[in-house]
């Protein structure tokens, strides 16, 4: 997992959403989920 330039989280290249939308924060771009 990790986080886009976008702010966005994501697996295998895929955007993370839950029935709200994407799962985001406000900052650590580019940074991995463990």
């Amino acid at each position: 997992m990790k986080i886009s330039g976008e702010c966005v989280a994501q697996w295998n290249e895929k955007d993370l959403m839950t029935k709200l939308g994407q799962i985001t924060c406000k900052t650590l771009k580019g940074g991995n989920i463990s």
